[in-house]
């Protein structure tokens, strides 16, 4: 459904994903992604979606035996904007909408398929949803199991969790700058990457007029 969005949107969105497969596969976990399709063995198609449901549903990522009992954990990955939900008043609220939305599409049919859902949600300007935080948790549960059975993982739980949400945030804002910087004039980019061919006035000059002889 994300595809709907702007370029810039569905990378911010698959730049999370990217994080949470590969947190779960630091802790030697085994994840999939639903943007990550693989090849046949001819090379000419992309095979069908590991995150597909029976509805033809797909959600973004799947951790393979992160739940409790070890059950398949799948996460939908979406952001919300505040501003777009101004009849709720708060940015709390905006978050709580748009994860009801995500249960109802998805909850149901993976219990009944054995698997654990959270919407993993996010502010457009930061922020987790409650859903959120309970990803989080599960993995910084995964991380502390990890760190008690193998005495090579020098890192806590804590430290973990720390490191990887640095992780996700400059993943956000490397994907919305970028953002950032696509939606700009061909002319202010020229000038912000310090490009020849600006006029004196500040009008844009083609490099071919630039390089017109005199």
């Amino acid at each position: 459904m994300y595809r709907r969005l702007g370029v810039a949107t569905w990378r911010r969105h698959d730049a999370v994903v990217d994080v949470l497969v590969a947190m779960y596969e630091a802790l030697g976990g085994t994840a999939v992604a639903d943007h990550n399709k693989a090849l046949n063995t001819a090379k000419t198609a992309t095979i069908g979606s590991a995150c597909a449901l029976a509805s033809g549903n797909r959600v973004d990522v799947i951790l393979y035996g992160a739940g409790p009992s070890k059950e398949d954990v799948a996460i939908d990955v979406s952001f919300v904007c505040a501003e777009a939900y101004s009849h709720k008043k708060t940015f709390k609220a905006a978050i709580e909408q748009r994860e009801q939305d995500k249960n109802e599409i998805y909850k149901e049919e993976c219990e009944k398929a054995g698997v654990i859902f959270h919407p993993f949600v996010l502010g457009a300007h930061g922020g987790f949803g409650k859903e959120a935080v309970a990803v989080w948790g599960l993995l910084k549960q995964h991380a502390a199991k990890v760190q008690r059975r193998d005495w090579r993982h020098s890192w806590t739980a804590m430290s973990f969790s720390s490191c990887w949400l640095q992780k996700l945030s400059i993943a956000v804002a490397n994907q919305t700058a970028i953002g950032a910087l696509r939606r700009t004039t061909v002319c202010t980019r020229q000038r912000v990457l310090g490009g020849v061919g600006e006029s004196g006035d500040g009008d844009y000059e083609s490099v071919v007029l630039e390089r017109a002889v005199m």
